[in-house]
């Protein structure tokens, strides 16, 4: 079963979907549309139900957001995606907090240096925002690129990481 929550935060309310222990998706609601096809392709079987109250992953996105840029490290995920966008999803994960890669350096670390649009494409459907941080990457001319949740909040985001960075 595929359990729900809703979390609001300082940058906007965001849906958190988990199975057991595991975050399957994580969106800002107004991006929730195109995690809930994600789920619905890769965990099409899942019941999915809506429950109230924080859980684990909550917690976690909670001490983020309060300035504990490591709070979102180590939740384990269940995302599903392809075999290149879980390289692409993995390799923007190894991208510090509080600094940006740009779309051609993700496609390097992934291994594929000429898959840049490619690599654009797996940003955009990261089903995990912020534990996927996918603010974090940009482009070569430094414009900061398109991101699900809005430019406003990619800024916020990055912000709020300079802000708190050690």
């Amino acid at each position: 079963m595929i359990e729900l929550r809703e979390v609001l935060t300082p940058a906007g309310e965001v849906r958190i979907a988990t199975r057991g222990e595991k975050l399957m998706g994580l969106a800002f609601l107004d991006g929730w549309p195109m995690v809930e096809r994600h789920l619905a392709r890769w965990f099409s079987d899942d019941e999915v139900r809506l429950l109230h109250g924080p859980n684990e992953v909550a917690r976690h996105l909670d001490a983020y957001m309060a300035g504990d840029l490591d709070a979102l490290a180590g939740i384990p995920l269940e995302v599903g995606g392809t075999r290149f966008q879980r390289r692409i999803w993995r390799a923007i994960q190894a991208v510090p907090a509080g600094e940006t890669e740009t779309y051609a350096e993700l496609a390097l670390v992934a291994e594929a240096p000429n898959a840049v649009r490619a690599a654009g494409s797996a940003c955009g459907a990261n089903p995990a925002s912020l534990v996927i941080p996918c603010h974090r990457i940009i482009r070569a001319d430094g414009d900061l690129g398109n991101y699900g949740g809005g430019i406003e909040r990619k800024q916020w985001l990055l912000g709020h990481e300079r802000r708190h960075a050690r």
